[in-house]
């Protein structure tokens, strides 16, 4: 009977000893599933901010664009220096330029929106044509 109890008793102690070594693993994979799930939530933080820029970006030079688009020809390359000066359209970037082909002459607008943390890269670009003796009709892209 004694070696019996005696065996029940190293049983116990081996199990016990498991029991915990099945914590420590189960605490260790824990931590890492949490840790994973941290840096998800990180970088899912940042490519918010950086959609919600580029949404910001986009709807700006749209916006120019359309305040552009019912200018009169004539009057076109004025309306958009001024509207380059403007202090609402400071992240923007306009470039005029005159364009020729065979039987079609007009004006060229890219409206670039940049980034205010590098003002090398470019967030979205609208482009405006303007065909001269064509009143009324212009076309946007991009």
């Amino acid at each position: 009977m004694v070696s019996l109890n005696c065996r029940k008793s190293i049983r116990s102690k081996r199990s016990s000893g498991m029991t915990l070594v099945e914590i420590t693993v189960t605490l260790a994979m824990v931590a890492l599933a949490a840790g994973a799930v941290t840096k998800l939530a990180a970088m899912q933080s940042i490519l918010n901010r950086q959609h919600e820029m580029r949404l910001v970006a986009t709807l700006q030079s749209q916006n120019a664009a359309e305040r552009l688009r019912s200018v009169a020809y004539d009057e076109f390359p004025g309306a958009v220096s001024e509207l380059a000066k403007g202090s609402v359209y400071e992240g923007l970037r306009f470039d005029l330029s005159p364009f020729e082909t065979d039987d079609v002459s007009g004006l060229h607008l890219q409206i670039d929106a940049v980034d205010p943390n590098d003002s090398t890269r470019v967030l979205a670009s609208e482009h405006l044509w303007r065909i001269q003796g064509a009143e009324g009709v212009s076309n946007a892209s991009e």
